[in-house]
């Protein structure tokens, strides 16, 4: 861990699941970030879910509040000259013992008037998509998480990285991939900050893959951002998008199949293959979707002006494709070689 640290230059890191009993945490943060300061909620919860650790020298810390499935902090950027409000999450298994962190976001939503991110290990996804293998989700198991976002208006900060943040390290037919790992904003931080990007990094002996904002981040400029336009679902590639997602599905289903009664490096390349062309298909569906509703946005914006803007923003963020792994492989940030990439899978 200290290494890490080191490594990416971080000066404030959230923990979970530390595993550590309370009267061994302070050597052992000593051990791993001498001289910084630290929060935790040992108080609150067996073990200390969460630590919190954070070099004085940079950042000011203080600590507002702390629950068992959170640790609720004001900080300040010394360097930076940058304020908000930070609450790192780590929910709960359960359904029931998590709607006390549902309740415990909504009260500390109204006393916010800050920039507020929201990050951690939520222990639930968002949407079914967000898990693959494992028991079928319903919409009933997600629905605590979704209200919640809603109900606080927060929006999903960009990201970069693998989809899943999550695995149980398993193969065959115990695997299990989700998407558990989250970082929201409130209006204002989307308004001040909505263009820092939260990297995904590689999990190396975690289950989990860390996250890291970077908030020396520039705003990003660019000429001619890529856009979905109306015009496009006239386009015969388009009209059968939702007969490919049906057959890839098939494809990715078969090769599971297989997987399962005999696994082979191949079928597992194939599988990948397939779940690559399964998110782009997805994507381009939800686009076509958007496009659809976008006049019930417009009625929104009408009633919640701050809200409007704040998603109209979020959304321009989103349009910037900062990354793209290539059909051929391999990942691909320059922007020309991504614009390149996507016309090729227009009209492949």
């Amino acid at each position: 861990m200290a290494s890490y640290l080191r490594e990416h230059k971080i000066k404030l890191a959230g923990l979970v699941e530390t595993r550590v009993k309370e009267p061994k945490a302070k050597e052992i943060i000593n051990r791993i970030t001498p001289r910084w300061d630290h929060a935790n909620n040992y108080t609150k919860a067996v073990n200390g879910r969460i630590w919190l650790l954070w070099d004085p020298n940079v950042y000011e810390v203080q600590v507002l509040a702390q629950e068992a499935q959170l640790i609720h902090c004001n900080v300040v950027n010394r360097q930076m000259q940058m304020e908000c409000d930070m609450t790192i999450i780590y929910g709960y298994n359960t359904i029931e013992q998590r709607k006390e962190l549902w309740d415990q976001l909504s009260r500390l939503s109204t006393q916010c008037s800050k920039p507020w991110i929201l990050w951690g290990d939520f222990n639930t996804i968002l949407y079914t998509q967000d898990r693959v293998y494992g028991a079928a989700i319903s919409n009933a198991k997600i629905r605590d998480f979704s209200d919640c976002v809603q109900n606080l208006m927060v929006t999903e900060l960009p990201w970069q990285g693998d989809y899943y943040t999550w695995s149980n390290k398993q193969q065959g037919g115990n695997k299990v991939w989700s998407r558990i790992d989250r970082a929201l904003g409130n209006l204002d931080w989307m308004m001040i900050y909505g263009h820092l990007t939260i990297e995904y990094n590689l999990p190396h002996i975690s289950n989990h893959a860390p996250m890291m904002i970077r908030t020396n981040q520039t705003i990003p400029y660019s000429k001619s951002p890529f856009k979905f336009f109306n015009v496009w679902l006239n386009n015969s590639e388009f009209k059968g998008v939702t007969t490919r997602i049906t057959q890839t599905r098939l494809d990715l289903k078969y090769v599971q199949t297989m997987i399962n009664i005999q696994y082979s490096d191949a079928l597992a390349n194939e599988e990948k293959q397939i779940l690559q062309q399964l998110e782009k298909w997805t994507l381009i569906k939800e686009s076509i979707i958007q496009q659809k509703s976008r006049v019930s946005w417009i009625k929104l914006g009408d009633s919640n002006t701050s809200y409007f803007f704040a998603v109209l923003k979020e959304r321009k963020q989103r349009k910037q494709i900062k990354e793209l792994e290539a059909i051929g492989g391999g990942k691909l940030i320059d922007a020309v070689d991504i614009k390149e990439e996507i016309i090729l899978f227009i009209n492949h």
